[in-house]
């Protein structure tokens, strides 16, 4: 590569070294012979860097025959590595002018299932190179194509390649150095959301455990974007997940997930919609009631005329539900308190931990607590005078629980909870 004093001049095709690649593109009777190894592994860096020159300018003639071969050669089984060699080449984001990621992904579809099945994946290989503002519709294709290959296979990688690509969108927004590509790349990236939910809120149940944080992950991009900076949003709905979605992640056996989706919750409190009747400023409000509820007021599936509506199950599922066995055996275990931190099958042991390290705290108790904590057994224990235990209420005590969880990692729980119980809003100053 020149050095930084040195002049690039520019160069005819005829002058390069990449002479014998020219002339074996426009002699080959079928596209298909050319390799990708012909397009992308010149000889020497030279050479690399003078294809990347050539390839600044897409509307010369080789630089469209150059995209036809690598379109072509895409297609073939046997190319699963040349996707990865081309992610390579992209990589000069600096020199390549990004529309060709659309240009080698736009084919015909493949004939069988199993090549339709690798031309999808394919496309997703090249979701982080493609041009911000033009990708919406491309994102809606990409995503209705995997719903019919293999979902669950291809979900991690689609919630990975996105979060890249949102990732870069916001580096752009952030620099706010034109303010029309901002609105673009804002507006490419809310028309895209509605399919991406609808796409996992029908396959959670299929994904794996690396899909479903990919997931979150998303989210927490969408999350740092912060789109809607000041003011009403007419498109603030698109932000909104389908209700089903939100509570499959909130009763979430892992507390990463549990976290990442109250965080989430956390910032549709923020969006401002033109009207304040609007059907998904009503599901946020019921999304945040439920939510505290479930987690944090021992109140899981409470139902009432505000906006407490038992994760919208039907009033006589509740019930039946609530009068099965095993929620009578006992008072440690209600359907109202299988939410709350000390029995939540995402944070429970975690909660236990806690409660162990406080107690370890206190050298002169005489007893410990067996668990699950309740309002109820701790206060028991307290007015007990043949036992000396821990002298913290019950509420103290989740408090103390849950700015653990923060200083552990589980930041979205913190966000939610502090901005939404008004009993933490001192715990979250101090």
């Amino acid at each position: 590569m020149p050095s930084s004093t040195e002049q690039l001049k520019p160069m005819s095709s005829e002058s390069l070294p990449l002479s014998d690649l020219v002339t074996t593109l426009e002699n080959s009777p079928d596209l298909q012979e050319i390799t990708v190894s012909d397009v992308l592994a010149p000889q020497s860096k030279q050479h690399y860097m003078h294809l990347c020159l050539l390839l600044i300018n897409p509307k010369q003639a080789i630089s469209h025959k150059l995209a036809q071969a690598i379109q072509q050669y895409l297609l073939r089984d046997s190319a699963q590595s040349s996707t990865a060699s081309l992610v390579d080449f992209l990589e000069y984001g600096g020199l390549v002018n990004e529309e060709f990621a659309l240009l080698f992904s736009r084919t015909a579809e493949a004939e069988t299932s199993s090549e339709s099945k690798l031309f999808v994946r394919k496309q997703i290989d090249l979701i982080p190179y493609m041009p911000m503002p033009n990708c919406s519709q491309k994102i809606e294709k990409i995503v209705t194509s995997s719903q019919k290959h293999s979902p669950h296979e291809l979900a991690a990688l689609l919630f990975r390649n996105l979060t890249i690509l949102y990732g870069k969108a916001a580096h752009t927004l952030k620099n706010k150095a034109d303010l029309q590509m901002t609105k673009r790349i804002e507006s490419a990236i809310v028309s895209s959301l509605p399919c991406i939910f609808g796409f996992s809120n029908d396959n959670w149940v299929a994904f794996d455990l690396e899909s479903r944080l990919n997931f979150t992950r998303l989210l927490r991009t969408l999350m740092n974007l912060n789109l809607q900076k000041d003011g009403t949003w007419q498109e603030a709905y698109s932000l909104v997940p389908p209700r089903s979605l939100v509570y499959q992640l909130l009763v979430s056996t892992n507390p990463l997930i549990v976290s990442e989706v109250l965080g989430f919750i956390s910032y549709l409190k923020t969006l401002k919609f033109d009207d304040p009747q609007d059907a998904s400023k009503k599901a946020i409000n019921c999304f945040v009631f439920d939510a505290v509820n479930f987690v944090w007021k021992d109140r899981a599936f409470k139902y009432d005329d505000s906006f407490s509506k038992g994760m919208f199950l039907d009033i006589h599922f509740l019930q039946r539900m609530g009068s099965l066995n095993f929620f009578g055996v006992s008072e440690y275990l209600m359907l109202k308190n299988i939410g709350g931190l000390a029995r939540n099958p995402a944070f429970s042991y975690m909660f236990a931990e806690i409660v162990w390290s406080i107690e370890d705290a206190q050298p002169d108790i005489t007893v410990r607590h067996p668990g699950p904590l309740s309002e109820e057994s701790v206060y028991r224990l307290q007015c007990d005078s043949s036992a000396k235990w821990v002298p913290m209420s019950y509420s103290d005590i989740k408090k103390t629980v849950l700015f653990s969880l923060v200083r552990s990692g589980f930041t979205g729980i913190g966000q939610f909870l502090y901005s939404s119980v008004r009993s933490l809003q001192n715990g979250k100053q101090q």
